[in-house]
């Protein structure tokens, strides 16, 4: 049976490093690629070929994988021991580091398998499945085979995608999420996060399945679907055992993490956003390669806030949990540098120190109800049976009571306290909100800004393009003016021919009174000659004529085309103005509406923070009342007793004044009177009381 008291309460304990090597590729087998990695599996030594003989890298580690490894081999013998951990109350943290295409996802993940796979499957079966998989059966397993009153198991799924938290088991896998630190624990959370209560292991397959397909991944020379994201799922135990009467509730956290690939992008041909992707995955890395330098050279200061990674990560790296890394690397010569910088990764890893802690609340034992007292002092006179039992139940209700009553007299400051700090965090919290609500309302303003740019660009344009347009319309009347003018032409010679006409004929007339006259040889030389030349000016019309309507079709061909193409044009602008204007409108309307929605926000958020600050004013001053009238109750008994005290020293001086003066007397009656025994008697006398008065 599980007996989670043998492991302890905590203490000391560095990250454990384990090296798994990928077997060689179909691609680099063509590829004739050499392998440079060897792997004892006994002495877990690593040694990586150099690059000329004799030169070679030597490392030991905690555990050392080859080529043959299983799914299995892996899982326990670097998994399967922090699971008892985990169930005893600790957190526990198993992440994959390594260069893209080394199996880390496939080591974390791997295969689910089919229903009927499942059904029989178990931690220590062999196959495909991950160390995902393999830890919930491991846990359902446990769980059975304890004093398990009650559990309660729940995870989440997240992914870290450039530089942005996204929850992988939301119905909106694609909303940011927002870390937080709490800062009187020290602890990090995501806000919002999505849990998921888990019952059975077909309820945790598919968790798993649903938040992989959510997961981001992309093709690169490197890999064929390497994760462009760090994923990290959480696995939250709550249990609760019998023991003996005790009730004995446990909580422990396994954060299961797969880390994107570190990755050249000149070898993964990585561009444009996977470009972007690739330099936000190194970035992160290298954060978390500095926070494992910073922790091995013991810096005071440890990056943890450069990255939200290694925000995640603190409690994992020099915090309170169990820590193991299971770095992945190539056994090909293409990938020497990779392989190296990673075992370097993991040798520095190796000197990490946590401060483990277990969650254990016990509950069931000595309380104020009356019932567990007497039960704790039936028990403690069976110990101590010549004890009378009457005296002992007295006097230790007795102690009872007042540890009670200084238990909750404590518990009244803490809580106290507790309030105070929780008015203080959410006065910072609700600074921050406002700082952030005014970042967001000042980027609001300079997009309206913005905005009322574009459209009033957008307007001057529109403005333009009408003026153009009336220009253009202007420049249509002219050329219509003119085609008129030019398709008016032909009246105008038909007038002038019909003038001509009409002096013909008019000649004509004269013609025939000369004739009369008997003056016709003289005007027959005259009518042929203006018969010539009217015969020519009708053909010179007929060809003007002919030139002049060819080029008033043409002039007008010209025109139509001209102002249909005109038209289009003007038109097409017009719309694509208009359309800009609706869009640039709408998107006006959108800011507006989301900085009404801001302004709403921000009011409301100083709602909050104005109530909080007026309760924790509120509760301040009257502290601070209580704490004044205790002080000068203090002060008026301390005066009091002062004046007491200056009241009796007035007193003793009196006498003291008194006594001194007979003495004086005494002397001048002595230095009057002569010696005789009466006096000598009264001068004795007098010595004493002299004496004893001091």
């Amino acid at each position: 049976m599980y007996r989670p008291e043998i492991y302890g309460t905590g203490g000391k304990s560095s990250i454990k490093v384990g090296v798994r090597v990928r077997p060689i590729s179909s691609k680099e087998t063509r590829e004739k690629q050499r392998l440079i990695v060897k792997v004892n599996e006994i002495t877990k030594n690593i040694v990586i070929a150099g690059e000329s003989e004799g030169v070679s890298r030597y490392a030991k580690v905690d555990h050392a994988f080859g080529e043959k490894s299983t799914q299995r081999q892996v899982y326990k013998d670097m998994v399967s021991d922090y699971i008892p951990h985990l169930l005893s109350g600790y957190n526990c943290t198993i992440f994959a580091y390594g260069q893209t295409g080394t199996g880390k996802t496939y080591t974390m993940e791997g295969e689910c398998g089919s229903r009927e796979e499942q059904v029989n499957f178990t931690w220590k079966s062999e196959g495909d499945a991950g160390v995902m998989l393999r830890a919930a059966h491991h846990i359902l397993d446990h769980l059975k085979n304890s004093n398990c009153e009650s559990s309660l198991i729940c995870v989440n799924y997240v992914e870290l995608y450039n530089e942005d938290v996204y929850d992988l088991l939301s119905d909106n896998p694609l909303a940011k999420l927002n870390i937080f630190e709490d800062t009187k624990s020290g602890s990090v959370f995501i806000k919002d996060v999505r849990n998921f209560a888990i019952k059975t292991i077909g309820d945790f397959t598919e968790a798993l399945i649903v938040g992989s397909a959510n997961r981001k991944t992309s093709a690169t020379k490197m890999n064929n679907r390497s994760s462009r994201s760090h994923a990290l799922f959480t696995v939250n135990v709550e249990w609760t055992e019998n023991c003996s009467g005790v009730l004995k509730t446990r909580k422990g956290k396994l954060n299961l993490v797969d880390l994107a690939g570190s990755e050249s992008i000149g070898k993964s041909g990585a561009t444009g956003a996977n470009a972007r992707e690739a330099s936000n995955i190194n970035t992160s890395l290298l954060t978390l390669g500095q926070v494992i330098n910073a922790l091995t050279a013991k810096s005071k200061h440890i990056p943890y806030r450069s990255s939200k990674l290694t925000r995640l990560l603190k409690d994992s790296l020099g915090g309170s949990a169990l820590t193991c890394l299971i770095a992945a690397i190539s056994p090909v010569e293409g990938n020497r540098s990779e392989s190296l910088s990673t075992l370097e990764y993991g040798k520095k890893a190796m000197n990490v120190m946590n401060d483990v802690k277990a969650n254990v609340r016990v509950t069931g034992a000595i309380t104020s109800d009356g019932g567990s007292r007497y039960a704790f002092i039936n028990a403690f006179s069976k110990n101590y049976a010549l004890v009378s039992y009457e005296s002992l139940k007295n006097n230790v209700l007795e102690d009872l009571d007042a540890i009670d009553y200084f238990a909750r007299l404590d518990s009244f400051f803490m809580l106290e306290d507790d309030f105070l700090a929780e008015c203080e965090e959410l006065k910072r919290l609700h600074g921050v909100e406002l700082v952030h609500l005014e970042e967001e309302r000042v980027d609001a303003e300079i997009k309206l800004r913005n905005a009322d740019k574009d459209l009033a660009t957008a307007t001057f344009r529109l403005q333009l393009n009408e003026s153009n347009f009336n220009e253009l319309v202007k420049e249509n009347e002219e050329i219509q003016k003119k085609g008129q003018k030019i398709f008016n032409a032909p009246k105008q010679y038909s007038s002038l021919m019909r003038e001509r006409l009409e002096r013909y004929k008019k000649l004509c007339e004269e013609l025939q009174s000369l004739i009369s006259q008997q003056k016709y040889d003289q005007w027959v030389n005259i009518v042929a000659t203006n018969y010539e030349t009217v015969t020519n000016f009708g053909n010179e019309l007929k060809v003007t004529r002919t030139d002049l309507m060819n080029k008033l079709n043409a002039a007008h061909n010209n025109l139509s085309q001209n102002q249909n193409a005109l038209l289009k044009e003007t038109s097409q602008k017009f719309r694509d103005g208009q359309a800009r204007i609706q869009k640039m409108q709408s998107e006006y309307t959108k800011k507006a509406n989301r900085m009404c929605e801001l302004n709403g926000i921000q009011r409301n958020a100083i709602y909050k923070y104005r109530t909080a600050n007026d309760a924790l004013t509120a509760s301040l001053e009257k502290t601070l009342a209580d704490k004044k009238s205790l002080h000068e109750e203090a002060q008026n008994e301390f005066e009091q007793l002062r004046e007491k005290r200056e009241e009796r020293h007035a007193c003793d001086l009196e006498d003291l004044e008194e006594i001194r003066s007979g003495l004086e007397e005494v002397k001048n009656i002595k230095l009057t009177l002569d010696y005789s025994p009466k006096l000598y008697e009264l001068q004795t006398l007098l010595e004493k009381i002299n004496i004893e008065c001091g």
